[in-house]
């Protein structure tokens, strides 16, 4: 534990005036950046406690409360990042380095590399983290703000997913995440075919995980009846803009941004509380303690294969499960 100025007033007297008065400055400096490094910690859980009293504004009392609270944090969440890219152009250019134009992409492995100042390194996993965090207010903000009043149910993850879905790739682009970074590989292991395979297996969980969140919810089929081109148009969709959306935001960005920022054990429990938390508009604690259960297992997995395909696909399936096959089956 760094000292405090306190601990310096009995030093020892035969130092001389100039080299107290530095010893003295050395411990409030170590003191202030423990003490910075503690408050600075704690923002992403005073964020992940502002969005659950966002979800539950929106859910239980007024849900134009609850969206100025998610465009608040969204808002913070930006200033964040902009505070921690400072921090990080700071210590890059003290380097040496030039200067970066805005929009140049960046090369994380070449431009930390040669930065020996641990500073530097956790000024950018804070950008690259709070750049993530903020697709999660994000998400509420825009199924909230399109109007889809007299648009088919089928039609209400297609609509505010398209604007999600390119958010998501500027943030990976701001970021600087290759497609390795965020998963978007088919596996850790040599064999192709025992990637797919593997793949293949985890995808089927989203049948029982569907029927169980069918058995909790009991929502309403978002088809009006089950053709094979309704069904079809609906299952293509829930894949696309809610599979692959938001396991590309949680499971991927928010996952490997908060991996290097938090820890990876800190990590899998915290990205799995802010994607439970985005549920509570269900307006079931059940559901929330599920989907938690659900997230922590996909992390899981993703963590030990390397890869989002699997888990995207089994994320489609339960909600085609949930949405589409269960109501007309359990219902």
């Amino acid at each position: 534990m760094p000292k405090t100025f306190d601990d310096y007033q009995y030093h020892d007297l035969n130092l001389s005036a100039e080299d107290r008065e530095q010893d003295i400055k050395r411990a409030k400096d170590e003191s202030g950046s423990s003490t910075q490094q503690r408050n600075e910690s704690m923002i992403p859980w005073v964020f992940l406690l502002g969005l659950a009293a966002a979800e539950l504004a929106v859910g239980y009392w007024s849900i134009g409360f609850g969206m100025a609270l998610h465009v608040t944090l969204l808002i913070a969440s930006l200033i964040m990042a902009v505070i921690s890219w400072y921090r990080w152009e700071i210590n890059r250019t003290a380097g040496g380095s030039a200067r970066r134009e805005a929009g140049q992409p960046v090369q994380l492995e070449e431009e930390l590399q040669d930065q020996s100042q641990v500073g530097g390194k956790a000024a950018f996993y804070g950008y690259r983290f709070y750049i993530g965090l903020a697709l999660a207010p994000l998400i509420r903000i825009l199924s909230l703000s399109i109007p889809l009043k007299g648009v088919a149910p089928q039609y209400f993850y297609l609509i505010p997913g398209i604007p999600l879905l390119a958010a998501i790739f500027v943030a990976a682009k701001m970021a600087g995440f290759r497609r390795s970074d965020i998963y978007l590989t088919l596996g850790s292991l040599q064999n192709t075919w025992k990637n797919w395979k593997v793949q293949l297996a985890i995808a089927l969980l989203g049948f029982p995980l569907g029927f169980m969140e069918y058995s909790i919810l009991h929502p309403e089929p978002i088809v009006s009846q089950l053709t094979p081109g309704a069904v079809m148009t609906a299952s293509i969709i829930l894949i696309i803009f809610t599979g692959l959306t938001e396991e590309l935001t949680f499971r991927g960005i928010m996952k490997r941004a908060t991996d290097d920022f938090l820890g990876e054990r800190i990590s899998v429990i915290y990205v799995s509380l802010v994607f439970s938390v985005l549920h509570i508009t269900h307006l079931s604690a059940l559901d929330v303690l599920f989907v938690f259960g659900v997230a922590l297992l996909f992390s899981s997995i993703v963590h030990q294969t390397k890869s989002l395909y699997g888990v995207t696909l089994a994320h489609g399936l339960t909600n085609i499960n949930l949405f589409i096959i269960g109501p007309y089956l359990l219902g």
